[in-house]
């Protein structure tokens, strides 16, 4: 999707407009799910894909409508049987799709949505119209941040709030307009590697390339910098005390420790088990870990907490000696843990 969000933003900047269309709802089996999306050009000419066949079709063509009226278009589609069978719906049933116009005042929301896809997080893409279908607002709210040309009003932050909250899209149309906070689900797992050494470097190569959103962070310019990160989304230098709450850590962020010495790997395991995050990974000798769990115990975290996030030593046991090797067994771990709780 980041490619997609990324030419929004350019052919938006460039002074192009375009249409983009949504899965608000949607009642039995079809193609694709509630918060999928595509572009609709001047042209009809579509980017990235809303499902294909005939509900494809329909959603090009108010894609050209809003364009050229300027209006925001929700189609409610009740499909036949042989109209089902043509879009790919099993069971029977119906799709609801918002197709808006975007334009110079949309570059923000583009280039926010890239961003929500880089960062691994939750966001709720928001459209308000009128009655006669002009919009009022587009935004997007992720992290407490709006991204908008439009000023963040009471009723727009409570809709997102909503969406974020139960995980769900929230519609409100009728005769008079609609609101439609359209929640976008994390397609990223974030991974926040503490330390750029050899095994933190290797790490954010192999966890970027198996879909981790990565934020590395050190205190060493000479490492923590992105020509020796490539592959980080975010490299943070800075000192490991308080980096967690920079980095921003939730209930689904995977951490691995990696510093160069068990004074910055006490600093930042205590840290992360302050925080949200379900899985805490520890690198080191047997002594160094033992010295860190040591202090865990003494600083009153809960033997529950350390028991049920922290892995020491981390990764799956495949006999792994050099950096690439351990980062394989890491990823490989969290990717275990990642699909079990999918």
């Amino acid at each position: 999707m980041k490619k997609l969000y990324d030419e929004i933003a350019s052919r938006l900047s460039g002074g192009e407009k375009l249409s983009v269309a949504s899965i608000a709802r949607r009642i039995g089996s079809a193609p694709r799910s509630q918060g999928t999306r595509c572009a609709i050009l001047p042209g009809g000419a579509i980017l990235g894909t809303i499902g294909g066949g005939l509900m494809e079709a329909k959603t090009q063509e108010a894609g050209v409508k809003a364009l050229s009226e300027g209006k925001v278009e929700y189609l409610k589609m009740r499909l036949k049987e042989k109209e089902l069978a043509a879009s790919g719906m099993i069971c029977g049933g119906s799709v609801d799709i918002l197709v808006a116009p975007w334009g110079g005042g949309e570059v923000a929301v583009a280039k926010g949505l890239s961003a929500l896809y880089s960062s691994g997080n939750h966001g709720a893409l928001l459209t308000k119209w009128d009655g006669d279908g002009n919009s009022i607002s587009i935004g997007l709210y992720f992290n407490g941040e709006w991204h908008s040309a439009t000023p963040l009003t009471e009723e727009l932050e409570e809709a997102a709030r909503e969406s974020l909250s139960d995980g769900t899209n929230v519609i409100r149309a009728g005769e008079d307009g609609g609101l439609f906070a359209e929640f976008i689900e994390r397609e990223r797992a974030p991974l926040i590697v503490m330390g750029a050494g050899h095994v933190g470097r290797a790490l954010a190569n192999v966890a970027s390339v198996a879909g981790f959103a990565v934020t590395v962070v050190d205190d060493r310019e000479e490492f923590a910098n992105e020509e020796n990160l490539p592959w980080a989304e975010r490299v943070l230098c800075r000192p490991f005390e308080g980096a967690l709450d920079e980095a921003r850590v939730d209930e689904n962020t995977f951490i691995v420790i990696a510093t160069r010495g068990h004074m910055g790997d006490t600093i930042c395991a205590l840290d992360a088990l302050r925080s949200d995050a379900p899985y805490v990974g520890m690198i080191g000798s047997k002594r160094k870990r033992g010295m860190v769990l040591k202090k865990m115990s003494e600083e009153g975290i809960p033997e529950a907490r350390i028991a049920s996030a922290v892995r020491t030593p981390v990764g799956l046991s495949i006999g792994a000696q050099t950096p690439e090797e351990i980062a394989v067994s890491i990823v490989a771990e969290m990717i275990q843990i990642r699909r079990q709780n999918d």
